[in-house]
C-alpha cells in the first residue's frame, strides 16, 4: 500500500516539472500509462498477498483440526492396545490333539492342555492340566468356555474356485461373524491353587453339548489373587 501512494505522489511532480511540448506531452503520456500499469501490478500483489495469508489463515485451522484428530486417534489406539495387553486372552485347545496351548491371564503367561474329552451327563467332561510356570501362586481362578463346531476354513488360491479371493474372503467375513455368534459360553469357577511352577489337574463340564460342537474350545482365565514367597 505504501508503494502506491508513493507513485501517486510523483507523478503530479513530474507532470508540473515538464513543458507541454508534444514531444513531452507524448512522454508525459507513456509514464502516465506505466505508472498505471504499477499501480494495477501492486494491487493485484495485494490482493495476492490477501488471498495468501487467508489461504495459509486456512492451511493452519485444517492443520490445528488435523492434529487434533490425530491425537485422538493415537489416544484411542494406544488405549486399545493397553487394554489388550492387560487383558486376559484366550487359548484355544484341541481334546484330540497333544500338547498344550498359551492361555494369557493379563498377569502372565500359563500354560494349558487337555487330556481328554468324554461323555458327561447332557454334555462333556474335560481333564485339563494348567501349568504354571511363574514364581507366584493364583489362588483361585475363574474359567469362561467358548465351544462350538470348527471355525470356517479361510481361502487360500487352493481351495477357492476361479481364483476370487476377493469375493471368497468377503464370504468368509459373512461366515466367520455366523460362526462366532453360534459358540456356546459357559464359566466355571474354581478354588484350586496354581502353585507356582507346577502343573495343576482339574475336570471342566460343558453341559448341553454335543461331540461336534466340541471340536473348537476356547479358553479365557481370570484371576483376582496371587501370593507371593515372603522375604526372610
Amino acid at each position: 500500500m505504501k508503494t502506491i501512494l508513493i507513485v501517486a505522489t510523483v507523478t503530479p511532480f513530474l507532470f508540473a516539472a515538464c513543458d507541454q511540448s508534444p514531444d513531452n506531452r507524448s512522454h508525459i503520456n507513456e509514464l502516465q500509462l506505466t505508472v498505471n500499469e504499477l499501480q494495477q501490478k501492486i494491487a493485484t500483489l495485494d490482493d495476492n498477498a490477501t488471498k495468501r495469508d487467508e489461504l495459509n489463515s486456512m492451511i493452519f485451522k485444517r492443520t490445528g483440526e488435523n492434529v487434533k484428530r490425530i491425537d485422538g486417534s493415537l489416544r484411542f489406539i494406544t488405549d486399545h492396545v493397553l487394554k489388550i495387553e492387560f487383558t486376559a486372552k484366550p487359548a484355544i485347545i484341541d481334546p484330540s490333539g497333544k500338547g498344550y496351548a498359551t492361555l494369557d491371564s493379563g498377569k502372565g503367561i500359563l500354560l494349558i492342555s487337555c487330556d481328554y474329552a468324554e461323555s458327561y451327563l447332557d454334555g462333556h467332561r474335560l481333564k485339563l492340566q494348567i501349568g504354571n510356570p511363574l514364581s507366584m501362586t493364583f489362588l483361585g481362578f475363574k474359567l469362561t468356555f467358548s465351544t462350538g463346531r470348527r471355525p470356517p476354513e479361510m481361502p487360500t488360491k487352493e481351495n477357492t474356485e476361479n481364483g476370487n479371493l476377493g469375493t471368497a474372503f468377503n464370504k468368509w467375513g459373512e461366515d466367520m461373524k455366523s460362526w462366532r455368534k453360534s459358540l456356546k459360553k459357559h464359566e466355571e469357577t474354581f478354588s484350586d491353587d496354581l502353585n507356582a511352577g507346577a502343573w495343576t489337574i482339574i475336570e471342566a463340564t460343558l453341559p448341553q453339548t454335543k461331540p461336534e460342537e466340541i471340536a473348537y474350545i476356547e479358553v479365557i482365565i481370570e484371576t483376582n489373587q496371587v501370593r507371593l514367597t515372603s522375604p526372610k
